[in-house]
């Protein structure tokens, strides 16, 4: 424990009762009947369920722990008989889940299973046995995959993770352009990856040399994330709508290392019909053959008018320069300007692409959303604007939007903003110094269907939205 911190508690313990609380003590045994602890026999390992086919061996043990051989590649994973588990929900109802856990936030969680019908029947429990709640699930081999089914979680367990990791060499992670993870992750740490704030595919793996195993969520993705801690990786679920719903996770096994698994998702994107290929998408819109082999113009045309008030709620001491700021858009390039740039780019030998303006929008970039009508005049005209979007052939021009975000100087504000856990207006990022809150998606359409009616007639043929 750190000095400050022991002094704070050891100078509250002594503190009068009419003036300050301690954390509730368990030196009289206070704290632990509130709680239920497992009572029953808790037996040796044992197998629950062995399956086998020409393909796999897959083994279930009663403490939760599986062992899986791939025949084709003569390999073993194994997996322990630890989850570790968040102390509460992993997602809190804010806009971004946050990524980084800390281990004051986390219990290891150990199985007591049972064979039941046609599924396995698990309580979880925490330390010193805490009955957490009980789950049902299932591990069906399909060919040379297995399907793992979560059919019941208690409602008094508020997110899970399960099953416990496949030990693996190294780790694969669809992260940016890709994590393969080497080191095991900051032993006083663990993280939480989400679909898709910070994975872009819903898969994860891992490596023994080049033979590996994947993971991909498929019912209930949408409300899943994973779990990374030591050298594992984890699938975690979280309630939908404040429930449990049935889940599904299926495990592959590849070889030729992330490449491998990289052509095995992408075959199961096929097969799902999740996928379409760059050929496709250009058919649809022919737009997107600028792009290939072109280049991406951006331009920020201005910055944010702000307000004295936002600037100090960021602890930002006020000086001349952002005084000026306060008053009007700080412009850096009109809308001539900008096609001027874009024109001489092209003189310079850019044979296709895209100018990208930014900034466009009443008051300067991300100032006024959803409320973007009419563009920040201090730019230009609206013809000019026109102008500077009626790129053709082997160019095109899109505009910078968002209909995620509102502000409070936004005329349309507060219609359409969630409300988090605690009843309040739930805030998003802070951009260009200001705080945002976060639209729901039904009157995000409306206020884009809207905006719409003034901007499918500029000409520019792309939106970023």
């Amino acid at each position: 424990m750190k000095r400050r911190d022991f002094l704070k508690t050891a100078g509250l313990a002594g503190v009068s009762a009419g003036v300050a609380t301690t954390a509730t003590s368990c030196s009289e045994n206070t704290a632990l009947p509130r709680l239920k602890y497992y009572r029953g026999e808790i037996k040796e390992k044992h197998v629950l369920q062995t399956v086998e086919n020409i393909f796999l061996k897959l083994t279930v043990y009663s403490d939760a722990s599986f062992e899986i051989t791939d025949k084709q590649r003569n390999v073993l994973w194994k997996t322990g008989p630890v989850a570790m588990q968040e102390e509460g929900p992993l997602d809190v109802g804010h806009v971004w889940i946050r990524h980084d856990r800390s281990v004051c936030e986390q219990y290891p969680a150990r199985f007591v299973g049972e064979a039941k019908d046609d599924c396995l029947e698990y309580t979880m429990l925490g330390r010193q046995q805490e009955v957490m709640g009980k789950i049902r699930c299932q591990y069906i081999l399909d060919k040379d995959e297995i399907v793992f089914k979560l059919l019941h979680v208690d409602e008094q367990i508020p997110s899970l993770v399960f099953p416990p990791p496949i030990f693996s060499e190294s780790l694969i992670l669809p992260a940016s352009q890709g994590l393969w993870i080497k080191k095991p992750f900051n032993e006083w740490h663990r993280y939480v990856y989400k679909l898709y704030s910070h994975i872009n595919m819903r898969w994860f793996g891992g490596l023994q040399g080049d033979k590996g195993w994947m993971a991909i969520f498929e019912e209930g993705w949408a409300d899943s994330c994973i779990t990374g801690m030591a050298l594992t990786l984890s699938s975690g679920w979280l309630k939908s709508l404040n429930r449990w719903t049935p889940r599904s996770l299926r495990y592959c096994f590849t070889e030729n290392g992330y490449i491998g698994m990289a052509k095995r998702y992408r075959r199961w994107a096929i097969e799902k019909g999740l996928f379409r290929s760059l050929r496709e998408k250009v058919q649809q819109l022919p737009q997107l053959n600028c792009l290939i082999g072109g280049r991406l113009f951006i331009v920020f045309l201005a910055y944010a008018k702000r307000r004295e008030k936002d600037i100090e709620e960021q602890l930002i001491p006020l000086n001349d320069e952002l005084r000026k700021e306060i008053k009007q858009a700080k412009v850096f390039f009109t809308f001539h300007e900008a096609r001027e740039l874009f024109q001489e780019a092209k003189r310079q030998g850019l044979k296709k692409g895209a100018l990208y303006l930014a900034g466009w929008i009443k008051d300067g970039y991300d100032a006024s959303h959803p409320d973007v009508w009419p563009p920040e005049p201090l730019l230009g005209s609206i013809d000019d604007l026109k102008k500077a979007c009626g790129e053709e052939g082997s160019y095109f021009t899109m505009l910078h939007d968002n209909y995620q975000d509102i502000y409070e100087t936004s005329p349309s504000f507060p219609k359409g903003v969630n409300i988090n856990l605690h009843g309040r207006l739930m805030t998003g990022g802070i951009w260009s110094e200001r705080q945002c809150y976060i639209l729901n998606s039904k009157n995000s359409l409306e206020y884009a269907k809207r905006n719409w009616e003034k901007l499918k007639d500029l000409g520019q043929k792309g939106m970023y939205i």
